[in-house]
């Protein structure tokens, strides 16, 4: 499994030999899998298994004598699909889960409610099909591979981190040099998302944050706002980023907080924040608003995003400060595909202040989906 999707991505793409053909219900299948990770992953390992076997495994029935009995699953599939994620994807840049089977959702097997994977159901069911032969899940396992190999690309690794030497005055300058470099407001809104991530975990709560590509809108992305923190599917917080003035972000950040109910208030954060109140509340006057908003009961907070950056940064331990560096690696390097030299520069300036190796910035380079 490791060697074949790595084997793939080092053939040169005009070289790559074309997958086997699949029929028309395999075909569907592939692209259903394809529009989720964990889909795709779950799926990849379960392939995995069955052609090691050289067999078509039953993977639904708990007496069928291949899962289980206690808890019906492969054996080891939350290792193996742990593997797969971090040791083989995230390292060919491949967007990817923390592992498709980590957590305790398929305690009930693969086909359990709690799991709601129609995309891993349906696959599951196709291998149960009667007369299904190996050679049609292997024909699928290499058209995912094949996938897997397209999806991958270049990037810097991020090197150990050096611990230690996360002081708040270390991460602070951190924070101050990638905002000096110009990323369209990448280094902004994924620097916010991975300290506010890192902040809310400290706490222990079931708040999570989420956030989008930079090029992408907030109704594309389903957010309400850049960065939004959500309990469940309800946006607690909604954050709009601007790496300019803070101005060009205000009439997007009236129509999130007038369309969305359980949001009371919003938050900008720009690099050019107001001076005052009145500068805000001048600037929703002047909007043109739907009917019935009046702006003084519009309750938008504007602040600037490196004083808040830094102020998220020192309610942090030096492993909090490590882990939102991770964070914001596996940000860029999900988002921002298009950039690779983002993550040149953000190695560069760790390297720099000492919280990484600097050999191991040049010598570690692998080929590379919060």
């Amino acid at each position: 499994m490791t060697s074949s999707i790595k084997d793939a991505a080092a053939i040169p793409v005009d070289e790559r030999p074309d997958p086997p053909a699949l029929d028309a219900e395999a075909a569907g299948l592939l692209m259903d899998l394809w529009a989720g990770p964990a889909a795709r992953e779950a799926a990849y390992v379960l392939l995995a298994y069955c052609l090691v076997e050289g067999r078509v495994l039953n993977l639904i029935d708990a007496n069928g004598g291949d899962l289980k009995t206690d808890v019906p699953r492969l054996s080891g599939d939350r290792a193996v699909s742990e593997h797969l994620s971090k040791r083989v994807l995230t390292p060919l840049g491949v967007p990817s889960t923390q592992g498709a089977f980590q957590s305790s959702t398929y305690r009930g097997g693969y086909l359990a409610g709690q799991a709601d994977n129609p995309s891993l159901a349906r696959f599951v069911r196709w291998t149960a099909a009667p007369g299904r032969a190996l050679a049609e899940l292997q024909a699928l396992f290499d058209n995912l591979t094949a996938a897997f190999a397209a999806d991958s690309f270049i990037v810097p690794h991020l090197p150990e981190l050096n611990r230690r030497a996360f002081t708040f005055a270390a991460f602070g300058e951190v924070i101050t040099r990638l905002f000096k470099v110009p990323s369209q407001g990448a280094y902004e809104q994924y620097t916010l998302a991975a300290l506010l991530a890192e902040y809310l975990d400290g706490f222990d709560t079931k708040l999570k944050v989420v956030t989008k590509p930079i090029f992408e809108s907030d109704k594309a992305g389903g957010t309400a706002g850049d960065v939004d923190v959500r309990a469940g599917q309800n946006v607690e917080a909604a954050y709009e980023i601007s790496s300019a003035n803070w101005k060009l972000k205000l009439a997007q950040a009236v129509d999130a907080l007038t369309a969305r109910d359980e949001l009371d208030q919003i938050t900008i954060l720009a690099n050019q924040p107001p001076k005052s109140g009145s500068e805000i509340l001048e600037a929703l006057t002047a909007l043109d608003l739907a009917p019935g908003v009046v702006p003084r009961e519009l309750d938008v907070a504007v602040l600037g995003i490196w004083a808040e950056c830094q102020s998220l940064a020192a309610h942090l331990n030096r492993k909090q400060r490590e882990a939102a560096t991770d964070r914001l690696y596996k940000y860029l390097l999900r988002y921002c595909r298009t950039r690779p030299d983002l993550i040149t520069s953000l190695l560069q300036i760790l390297g720099d202040l000492g919280l990484i190796d600097e050999a191991a910035v040049s010598d570690v380079v692998a080929t590379a989906d919060p």
